[in-house]
């Protein structure tokens, strides 16, 4: 098969091209027609001959030129399958702190835990307590016969040391009183005592002039001793 040895200069739109076969040279030249009649077409002369460029059985053959498809767009063709999964990348710098977010409800009371075990006993003190009662006594003598019900103000009663008293005491949850007729402990229920005055009621009984009335008060108070 022959090679292609050379390729001589372009003029005037002519391209020779030589091929070596053995002592023979074939000559190839290609012309292009640039008149309005051929323009667009090719002319080829192909013919043997040596190096001394002589030209013999030339033949000619003309053919159109084919359009460059050089820029056209071909079609996208169909997109290739996913790759596979490339490796994890570096962790970025971290970013700065967010805002503190709105508080939330206050969630639902949880259960009871277990009783503990009992601790070990404290040291027990033990206190001397002293009860202290206070007794007072008030005197009164009747100065006419009275019935149904008599009422005696505070200020004519007197005290152990024989003075007026302006009221009595008060009655407290911590004192009780007695009253006596005549040296006699009479029932509660025949008597009211307030501050200013003792009624008593006598029913359809009469009290006679001179009898003795006494009004004992007893009140109790508390000392602690540590």
């Amino acid at each position: 098969m022959s090679k292609i040895a050379a390729t001589n200069k372009k003029k005037n739109g002519r391209t020779r091209l030589l091929r070596k076969n053995g002592d023979m040279t074939s000559v190839l030249q290609i012309r292009y027609s640039h008149s309005p009649a051929k323009k667009g077409c090719i002319k080829k002369t192909y013919g043997l001959g040596s190096s001394s460029r002589k030209r013999r059985n030339k033949k000619v053959v003309r053919f159109n030129e084919q359009p460059n498809d050089r820029g056209q767009h071909s079609v996208q063709g169909p997109s290739g399958a996913q790759g596979p999964e490339g490796p994890q990348g570096l962790q970025g710098e971290r970013g700065p702190q967010g805002l503190q977010g709105v508080r939330g409800l206050q969630g639902i009371q949880g259960l009871q835990g277990e009783q503990g075990p009992q601790g070990e006993p404290g040291t027990v003190i033990v206190p001397d307590i002293m009860i202290l009662p206070t007794n007072q006594r008030f005197f009164y003598t009747l100065g006419s016969d009275a019935q149904s019900l008599l009422i005696i103000p505070a200020a004519e009663f007197t005290n152990d040391e024989g003075q007026f008293i302006p009221s009595f005491p008060e009655n407290v949850p911590n004192s009780y009183n007695n009253v006596y007729i005549n040296g006699l402990l009479q029932e509660s229920g025949l008597y009211m005592l307030n501050e200013n005055a003792i009624s008593i009621h006598l029913g359809s009984q009469t009290m006679f002039a001179g009898t003795p009335i006494i009004l004992e008060m007893v009140t109790f108070a508390v000392q602690i001793i540590m």
